[in-house]
């Protein structure tokens, strides 16, 4: 690590546009009215009964605005108050969300197993030139994208053990997502770049190679037996360093 890291532009030290605040995944917080002296006589403010499961997300928060989803329902509260703002739900409507939305000029991504969607982050509009009228098959388009032919086209990824489970980081509008799971003996986990605006797929990299026409083959082919080349899934989000122009994953 060398010099300041870098950040997303943001409005205050109040917000929190990413899982893990920046693109640098630094997580950290200026904010000092909490600490070792009044932590114990923190109380209740407001709750708000979102009416839906919610799982292991981190809302994000922008200019005082707390998003956060439960698979294809995205809610949008003000985070003094907790009063509501608006809410939006996708149809036909899917679960999961894995663990949570992220933010990017303006828009609000969540996602729910193997789908996608955008969201105008202050009206609460889906941008329906994102994706297929709004929604991204994000698993299957991205194995198409990097496997032409291999699987039907009106396979689902889910079938394999594939999943989403955490937010995308965002980047010059583009979206950098991860896939697992490699519990499920997946053929490698999926790190997946599309373009922010229309979902497009850039580049997917496996992090098993399964044969020649995978980066890192040369390196790897000698690793495995003839058996499955199976695990490897992403569960974090990925780190980004605009001045070396690297990402980094761990697996």
């Amino acid at each position: 690590v060398h010099g300041d890291m870098p950040t997303v532009r943001q409005a205050n030290n109040s917000d929190w546009p990413l899982h893990n605040l920046d693109v640098a995944n630094r997580r950290y917080s200026p904010l000092n009215e909490i600490d070792t002296s009044n932590a114990s006589k923190l109380t209740l403010k407001w709750s708000y009964d979102a009416g839906a499961q919610i799982g292991e997300i981190t809302p994000v928060v922008i200019n005082g605005v707390m998003y956060f989803n439960s698979g294809s329902k995205l809610f949008a509260i003000n985070a003094a108050t907790g009063q509501p703002i608006w809410t939006f739900q996708m149809q036909p409507v899917f679960e999961g969300g894995g663990r949570g939305p992220t933010f990017g000029d303006g828009r609000i991504f969540a996602f729910g197993s193997s789908q996608m969607y955008s969201v105008d982050a202050t009206f609460g509009r889906l941008l329906e030139s994102f994706g297929d009228q709004g929604v991204l098959r994000a698993l299957d388009t991205a194995l198409q994208f990097k496997y032409p032919g291999k699987y039907p086209k009106d396979f689902d990824a889910i079938s394999i053990g594939y999943l989403l489970r955490t937010p995308p980081a965002f980047y010059d509008n583009t979206l950098y997502f991860g896939v697992s799971i490699g519990d499920s003996h997946i053929p490698g986990g999926l790190m997946v770049a599309a373009d922010a605006t229309t979902g497009a797929i850039k580049w997917v990299f496996n992090t098993i190679p399964q044969g020649p026409q995978d980066d890192g083959w040369e390196l790897a082919k000698d690793t495995w037996g003839s058996g499955a080349r199976a695990g490897g899934g992403i569960w974090t989000q990925p780190a980004i360093d605009p001045e070396l122009g690297m990402i980094y994953f761990s697996v």
